[in-house]
């Protein structure tokens, strides 16, 4: 075997070697960025699932629920291309098209909630941003048209002004049921600061409401303040009578 032809096969060979590398990477690359796809698909449907089924009723539209659901349907199709066996997103496709197909006469299942605590404003004020955030990533992907974008961000926003208005009005409620007008007061003096800070024309009504109601919480604070100050007075009287009294009597007695 001459020279030339062993040079020829080790060159071969090289190449060989580095074209096994090349594929063996290739192979793996493509392995690597399937599972991600796959897992950011399978991420996405969990979170879009998530914030669907558990918002309060009374924050959602039929229509914005079933945005959702055609959002979700899309990262559901996404998981079943990369797992075609997987029976609960076989399962969860039937479900939301059986729901697209309801149309405008969807009704909305999810219970509504009365937000008593702050911890359930800010659950639920989260929970409103992140869908947002989702819908907006959407629309970047060109997976929801600008035109659907827009009402349910408006939609959105409209909903957390009033999960605070919600918060404030069953709280000052409370308080006035309690007897503690001055804690009533202040949520109704936070709802009519957030009103007057609002320009849509709908939440003229509700900033009557509220000032209605700070009124009556005001008017109780100052009678109650009142009271407060007569009996104060009234005892303080009636200590320095005894006073007066007991001096009266050591003097006589001296």
């Amino acid at each position: 075997m001459s020279s030339v032809t062993i040079i020829v096969l080790i060159l071969g060979g090289i190449v060989a070697l580095l074209l096994v590398g090349y594929l063996n990477n290739s192979v793996e690359k493509n392995k690597l960025e399937k599972a991600r796809k796959k897992a950011e698909q399978s991420e996405r449907q969990q979170r879009i699932e998530a914030l669907s089924e558990s918002l309060p009723k009374q924050f959602l539209t039929v229509a914005l629920k079933q945005l959702l659901h055609k959002l979700e349907l899309h990262f559901v199709e996404g998981v079943l291309a990369n797992d075609a066996q997987n029976k609960r997103m076989q399962g969860r496709k039937l479900l939301l098209k059986e729901r697209l197909e309801q149309g405008e006469q969807y009704a909305i299942g999810n219970p509504e909630v009365s937000v008593q605590t702050e911890e359930q404003v800010k659950e639920i004020r989260f929970q409103l941003e992140s869908l947002q955030t989702q819908l907006v990533r959407a629309t970047e992907e060109k997976l929801v048209p600008v035109e659907q974008l827009k009402p349910a961000v408006a939609h959105i926003q409209m909903q957390l002004i009033n999960l605070y208005l919600d918060y404030f009005r069953v709280s000052g409620q409370r308080f006035m049921q309690q007897g503690q007008s001055r804690q009533a007061r202040l949520a109704y003096e936070r709802a009519v600061k957030l009103l007057k800070r609002q320009t849509a024309p709908q939440f003229t009504q509700q900033l009557g409401q509220f000032e209605q109601l700070l009124a009556q919480a005001a008017k109780l604070v100052l009678e109650q303040t009142q009271a407060t100050t007569s009996s104060g007075s009234e005892l303080s009287g009636a200590v320095d009578s005894e006073q007066s009294d007991e001096w009266k009597k050591k003097q006589l007695y001296d």
